[in-house]
C-alpha cells in the first residue's frame, strides 16, 4: 500500500515538472526566444474616440504573422509596411484605460510583447458643433434617423462627438419626436419640434418635422428669386446680390442653380447646390458677370432693356431619388447707364 502511494506522488511530481517546463513564462524556456515590443504609441498615450492610432512594433528577426491585441477595441489593420498597423477607435468607445500587446509566431511557437496602456478619453468642450441631417424630416411615422454631431476644437481637431458622454439631446416636444441615447431620432406623431444638442456650454438647435402619409399633392412650394440693383465692376462687368427664398410646407432636400445668364453671358461664380433648405429660408450670394455682357448703348435719358435668365431645380427628397422640380426665371433688368457721348 505504501509503495502504491509513493508511486502516485512520484507521478504527480513528474507531471508538475513537465507542466512547468511547458509554461512560456518560465525563464528556462524564455531563454533564446526573440524579443518584440510596441514602440508606437508610447505607454500611457491618450487618444480620442473616433481617432486612428498608428502602431509600430520593433521585433527581432524570424518573427512573423504579428497581430495587435487590445481588449475592448477592434483588431488593428495591417499596412504595406511590415510591423506597422493602424487601429480605428470607434466613436462609441467608452472612456477608460485599454491594454495593448503584440502577438507573433516564431518557429511554431508564440511570442508576445509586454503590455502597454493607452487612455481613451474625450477632449475638452468644442468651440463649435455641427449636426446632420439638418433639418430632420420624417416622411412617415415610426421612421428612425441616425443623427451625427461633429465637434470642432480650438487646436483644429474635428471629431465625431455623437456618442460623447457630454453630448446631450433635448427634444422640445417628445410626443412628436424622441432621441435615444445613441442619437437615433424617431417620429411618433405628425408635427414640428426642435432638438437641442448640447455639449458643455455649447448648444445648437435643429428642426425636426414629421409628415404622415407623404404625398406630392399635399405639399406646396413657393421658391422665389430676387436681386439687388446691378453695379459696375472694376473690369467693366456687372455684379448683383442674388437672393433665393423658399416658402414650403416641408423643407427642401436641396436646391441649386444650373445657369444664370445676362444677355446670354453666364455668371462666373454660380455657387454649389445648397443642401438642407428650411421651410422659410433665404439663400444670399453675389453673382458676377464678365465684361463680355456687351451692354447696348442707350439713348439719352433712356434705360436699355437687358435679359436675365435663371435655370435651376430643387428636390423634396434626398439626393438619389431624383424628385426634381425645375426653376425657370426670365426678366428684363435695368443696367447702369453708360456714358453717352
Amino acid at each position: 500500500m505504501s509503495l502504491i502511494k509513493n508511486t502516485k506522488i512520484a507521478i504527480l511530481c513528474a507531471l508538475c515538472v513537465v507542466l512547468c517546463l511547458l509554461r512560456t513564462d518560465i525563464p528556462v524556456h524564455a531563454e533564446g526566444m526573440p524579443k518584440m515590443e510596441i514602440t508606437l504609441p508610447k505607454d500611457g498615450d491618450s487618444f480620442f474616440p473616433g481617432q486612428t492610432i498608428q502602431i509600430t512594433v520593433n521585433a527581432d528577426p524570424g518573427i512573423s504573422n504579428t497581430l495587435i491585441v487590445a481588449a475592448g477595441l477592434p483588431r488593428a489593420k495591417d499596412t504595406p509596411n511590415v510591423n506597422q498597423f493602424t487601429l480605428d477607435i470607434p466613436a462609441s468607445t467608452p472612456e477608460g484605460v485599454y491594454n495593448m500587446k503584440a502577438v507573433s509566431e516564431y518557429e511554431g511557437d508564440y511570442v508576445e510583447s509586454p503590455y502597454i496602456k493607452i487612455n481613451v478619453k474625450w477632449p475638452p468642450t468644442p468651440v463649435e458643433i455641427k449636426i446632420t441631417p439638418s433639418p430632420i424630416v420624417f416622411y412617415s411615422l415610426g421612421d428612425n434617423i441616425q443623427l451625427k454631431v461633429v465637434g470642432f476644437f480650438s487646436d483644429g481637431t474635428k471629431l465625431d462627438i455623437t456618442h460623447d458622454p457630454k453630448t446631450a439631446y433635448i427634444v422640445d416636444q417628445p410626443l412628436i419626436v424622441t432621441v435615444s441615447p445613441d442619437a437615433v431620432a424617431s417620429s411618433l406623431s405628425e408635427g414640428k419640434t426642435y432638438i437641442s444638442v448640447q455639449n458643455g456650454k455649447l448648444s445648437r438647435v435643429v428642426e425636426a418635422i414629421a409628415v404622415s402619409n407623404y404625398k406630392r399633392d399635399n405639399l406646396y412650394f413657393d421658391t422665389g428669386i430676387s436681386y439687388t440693383p446691378f453695379k459696375r465692376t472694376e473690369d467693366g462687368g456687372y455684379s448683383t446680390d442674388f437672393i433665393v427664398s423658399n416658402e414650403s410646407s416641408i423643407p427642401l432636400a436641396a436646391i441649386g442653380l444650373a445657369a444664370v445668364t445676362l444677355n446670354g453671358v453666364e455668371a462666373t461664380n454660380i455657387p454649389q447646390p445648397k443642401k438642407g433648405f428650411a421651410m422659410h429660408e433665404q439663400w444670399k450670394f453675389t453673382l458676377i458677370f464678365p465684361k463680355t455682357v456687351g451692354e447696348p448703348k442707350p439713348l439719352k435719358n433712356a434705360l436699355p432693356q437687358n435679359h436675365l435668365h435663371v435655370e435651376g431645380a430643387f428636390s423634396v427628397l434626398p439626393e438619389g431619388h431624383y424628385d426634381l422640380k425645375q426653376i425657370k426665371y426670365d426678366v428684363n433688368v435695368d443696367l447702369p447707364i453708360v456714358n453717352v457721348e
